[in-house]
């Protein structure tokens, strides 16, 4: 059994976790991160030697976070702004993910399939024990089947996503080809450098259509089944 992509074979299909098995739209984000992203502006104003900001310069740095994460990502705006990946790790873990998340059996059908013809694997800069945890409510009993096929952010042995050195590890760890391996994710920057490694590159955002950057666009990740061909094995 095999799987095609716009006449291409595909041998591997590799996607992100956060924002890609489940949808982060703004309400989500509201509810579920903004304590945490107080937290990380809080942190970099402590990194500063400024621990009690006032309510304007806390504003100013909030919004500016905001706008700047969401080209570079939370990590590397965090880092710029003087934190570190140890003080990220422990407040990006620290939110109870799982809480918020449901069980989705049509994502349970879709990876089911998935892995019925080519491997699947995750590939995400979070803790292991925060994508198992996410994993376990939204795809159940399957979650074991997914636990060894994950780099996570923390069994990364170098720098992590975005960084053109994370996608190599993880192609290698997971020996992959990247002409013929699927990438999806919800951020385009980190879907920029899987395409220029030569990966077949899917976009999940709910709010747009179509191409991105070459990307195919998809709505939540179970939608990338009206893109690809299951050809089964003759009897």
């Amino acid at each position: 059994m095999s799987i095609e992509f716009e006449g291409k074979r595909v041998d591997g299909v590799v996607l992100d976790f956060n924002g890609t098995f489940y949808i982060q739209n703004k309400e989500f984000q509201q509810k579920v991160w903004k304590d945490a992203r107080l937290q990380l502006v809080q942190k970099t104003f402590e990194a500063d030697g400024r621990p009690s900001p006032n309510g304007m310069e806390f504003g100013r740095r909030l919004q500016n976070f905001v706008e700047e994460s969401l080209e570079n990502g939370w990590r590397n705006t965090f880092k710029k702004y003087g934190g570190n990946n140890d003080d990220f790790d422990a407040i990006i873990n620290g939110v109870p993910l799982a809480e918020y998340l449901e069980f989705d059996q049509e994502i349970v059908d879709f990876i089911r399939e998935l892995m019925k013809h080519v491997p699947v694997h995750i590939f995400s800069s979070s803790h292991i024990d925060r994508i198992l945890n996410g994993l376990e409510v939204i795809v159940g009993d399957l979650a074991i089947k997914m636990e060894d096929r994950i780099l996570s952010g923390n069994k990364m042995k170098g720098l992590k996503k975005p960084n053109k050195s994370a996608f190599i590890e993880m192609m290698e760890q997971f020996e992959l080809d990247p002409e013929s391996t699927i990438y999806a994710d919800n951020n385009w920057r980190e879907a920029d450098v899987a395409a220029e490694l030569g990966m077949m590159t899917f976009l999940v955002d709910p709010n747009l259509e179509g191409i991105m950057n070459n990307h195919i666009v998809i709505n939540y990740l179970a939608q990338m089944r009206e893109h690809l061909v299951f050809i089964e094995d003759n009897a």
